[in-house]
């Protein structure tokens, strides 16, 4: 997982997503990438399979790295970064799941990610608005 945690809520919905029926699922490890190692620490700390990381998706090199070591990167970043990110995970056949409206940076990747048989999924539009409704709170 890739994302921009920043907020002491963030951590808490993490723990709330293993919590009871999913705390049975001990073979799933989590990789959660900051820019900044202390909070990426802090947000995984005391959760089971899960380490927090320094990434910095313009260092290529160590994004590589740690999209070569999952089956599915989960990229909260802003969407100025998702194509770095698609990219990456195209070359290196990862499925990836972004937080964005589909925009034309993405659209022309459609094509790699079939020919790499990957799925690029964007945010869907089930509840428009509110993922930026909750920041805005």
């Amino acid at each position: 997982m890739l994302s921009s945690f920043g907020k002491p809520s963030s951590r808490q919905w993490y723990k709330t997503l293993l919590e009871e029926d999913f705390e049975c699922l001990t073979d799933v490890e989590v990789i959660v990438g900051s820019l900044y190692l202390k909070d990426a620490e802090q947000i995984v700390e005391g959760i089971p399979n899960v380490s927090g990381i320094h990434l910095d998706v313009r260092d290529l090199v160590s994004l590589y790295k740690y999209i070569s070591q999952v089956e599915v990167v989960i990229s909260l970043l802003p969407p100025s970064c998702h194509v770095i990110v698609a990219n990456a995970c195209i070359e290196l056949k990862k499925h990836i799941l972004t937080t964005s409206y589909v925009d034309s940076s993405m659209s022309i990747l459609d094509d790699k990610a079939k020919h790499a048989g990957i799925t690029i999924l964007g945010e869907m539009g089930l509840d428009p608005g509110i993922g930026k409704s909750s920041f805005d709170n």
